[in-house]
């Protein structure tokens, strides 16, 4: 596990990174509600009015990705102000995973050095 320091972590990238997070999490729950809602279960409800049947097997990932967009734009620009404060009183240590590549490119540099 590599780290890195920074004083400050760019808005587009927090933005990003909370949208495929409630992205990869909202759309499989909505999708399980929406195939609920196919067998007959009020799990799903638009305008006060219950999803049921077939449509609602399209209409539960749509609703977790609405939700997605939704919950970034709030959450997202919650998530810049703090860090944005926090970035003012020190700086921040990111820990992470270099990409297999990254990890092979140094070795074959250092053997094309040696040959």
């Amino acid at each position: 596990m590599n780290s890195i320091g920074m004083r400050k972590l760019g808005t587009g990238s927090i933005y990003k990174l909370t949208l495929i997070g409630l992205t990869c999490g909202f759309v499989p729950i909505f999708l399980l509600l929406g195939v609920m809602g196919a067998f007959g279960l009020a799990t799903l409800s638009w305008n006060e009015q219950p999803i049921t049947g077939p449509i609602a097997v399209i209409a539960g990932p749509l609703m977790g990705l609405f939700m997605a967009f939704v919950f970034t734009a709030v959450l997202g620009s919650v998530m810049a102000l703090g860090l944005w404060l926090y970035a003012m009183a020190r700086p921040m240590t990111l820990l992470y995973r270099p990409l297999e590549a990254d990890c092979a490119a140094p070795a074959a540099a250092t053997r094309a050095r040696e040959a």
